[in-house]
C-alpha cells in the first residue's frame, strides 16, 4: 500500500470544528477562564466540574487543543477567551525553575511538581511558538528542559529521575515517558542537546522490560493505567526515529499494535479518558502510517470520526451552566 495514503472518510477539519466550539466553552470566567478537567455524568444534562489539574494540566491542554484546533478548520471563533488563557498559563509557570506549578485555588490545595504536567506545559509552549514564533516562549522551554535535564540522571543509554520525583507523577509511574515527545520536538525545533539526551534516554528506560512498565507481549504491567501506558507511544517512536534505532521502533510497534487491540471497533478506549486515550494512540499511529503501514490511518479514522467527534457537546443546551 502506497505510504500516506488515506482512506476518504478522514477528516481532520471536520472533526476539529465540534473539538475547537467545546474548548471555548468550557471556561470559567469567575476564574481568569481556567477551563474545567470535564464533567459529571451523574445527571441527564452534566454539568462541567472543576479539579487541581485545571491549572497545570487542563490548561495547556485547551491552549494547544486550540491552537491545532484552528489551524485545521480555520474558524476564529473564542480567541479572547484563548487570549485571556494564554496569559493565565504563563502566569503558572514559576520564574524560578521554569517548571509549572499549580497553587491553592477554592477547590483545590497546592501540591508537588508533577512530570506529567510539564510535558503538557512543553506542548503548549510549542504550539504556540510554532504559531506565533514569539522568542520569549523559546527562553522558558529552554529554561524548562535545563531544569528537567539536571533534575535527571545518566545510566548507560537510559536516562531516569530519582524515586521520590516518579511517585509525585499523579498518574502513575509509567506516565513518566509522555514527557518524551515535546522534549525530542524541541530538540527537532532548536537542537538542544539536553532535551535530546533526555528523551532519548527516557524512551530507552521506559520501554525496558527491567524497568516493569511493559511486558514481552508490549501489555502494561499490573495495575497501571492503560492511558498513561499509551502516553508514551508517540515519543518512543520519535526517539526511534530520530535515532534510527529499528530495535527501539520494533518496541513502540509493538506496545502500540498490542494496546490499541484492546480499543473496541467503534474507537472507544477501555479506560475512563476516550478523548485522552484516542488522542495518544492517534499520535503514535500516525508515526506508523507515516514509516511503516498507511493501513494506520485506518485506525485514526475510526478514533476521529466516531469516538472523539461524537463525544463532544455540540449545543449549549446539552449541558448545565448554571451547575458549574
Amino acid at each position: 500500500m502506497e505510504i500516506n495514503r488515506r482512506p476518504k472518510s478522514l477528516n481532520f477539519a471536520d472533526a476539529a470544528e465540534p473539538c475547537l466550539r467545546h474548548m471555548t466553552l468550557n471556561y470559567d470566567a469567575d476564574h481568569d477562564y481556567v477551563p474545567y478537567v470535564g464533567v459529571t455524568l451523574g445527571e441527564k444534562k452534566p454539568h462541567f466540574v472543576h479539579h487541581r489539574l485545571d491549572w497545570s494540566e487542563v490548561l495547556p491542554y485547551a491552549i494547544y487543543g486550540e491552537i491545532c484546533a484552528r489551524d485545521l478548520c480555520g474558524s476564529q471563533e473564542g480567541l479572547e477567551i484563548e487570549k485571556k488563557q494564554r496569559e493565565l498559563f504563563l502566569r503558572q509557570i514559576s520564574p524560578l525553575d521554569f517548571l509549572i506549578h499549580s497553587s491553592s485555588s477554592p477547590w483545590s490545595q497546592s501540591y508537588k511538581m508533577c512530570l506529567w504536567e510539564q510535558s503538557r506545559a512543553l506542548h503548549a509552549l510549542l504550539y504556540w511558538y510554532m504559531e506565533e514564533q514569539d522568542e520569549r516562549l523559546v527562553h522558558i522551554m529552554k529554561k524548562m528542559v535545563d531544569t528537567l535535564f539536571h533534575m535527571s540522571h545518566q545510566f548507560g543509554n537510559q536516562r531516569m529521575f530519582a524515586p521520590e520525583v516518579i511517585r509525585d507523577i499523579g498518574m502513575g509511574a509509567i506516565a513518566l515517558g509522555e514527557i518524551i515527545d515535546p522534549l525530542l520536538k524541541f530538540d527537532e525545533l532548536f537542537g538542544d542537546e539536553n532535551a535530546r539526551t533526555l528523551g532519548v534516554g527516557l524512551a530507552y528506560y521506559c520501554t525496558d522490560l527491567s524497568t516493569g512498565f511493559f511486558d514481552e507481549n508490549g501489555d502494561v504491567v499490573g495495575n497501571q493505567l492503560y492511558r498513561s501506558g499509551i502516553s508514551i507511544l508517540s515519543g518512543v517512536l520519535r526517539a526511534a526515529r530520530l535515532t534510527q534505532d529499528a530495535s527501539l521502533f520494533a518496541r513502540g510497534k509493538q506496545i502500540h499494535d498490542r494496546l490499541s487491540s484492546y480499543v473496541t471497533r467503534y474507537g472507544s478506549t477501555p479506560c475512563t479518558e476516550p478523548a485522552c486515550s484516542n488522542m495518544e494512540l492517534i499520535y503514535s499511529a500516525i508515526h506508523l502510517a507515516e514509516t511503516v503501514d498507511a493501513s494506520y490511518y485506518e485506525q485514526i479514522d475510526r478514533y476521529v470520526r466516531n469516538q472523539t467527534k461524537e463525544a463532544q457537546f455540540l449545543t449549549k443546551s446539552e449541558w448545565h451552566r448554571e451547575l458549574v
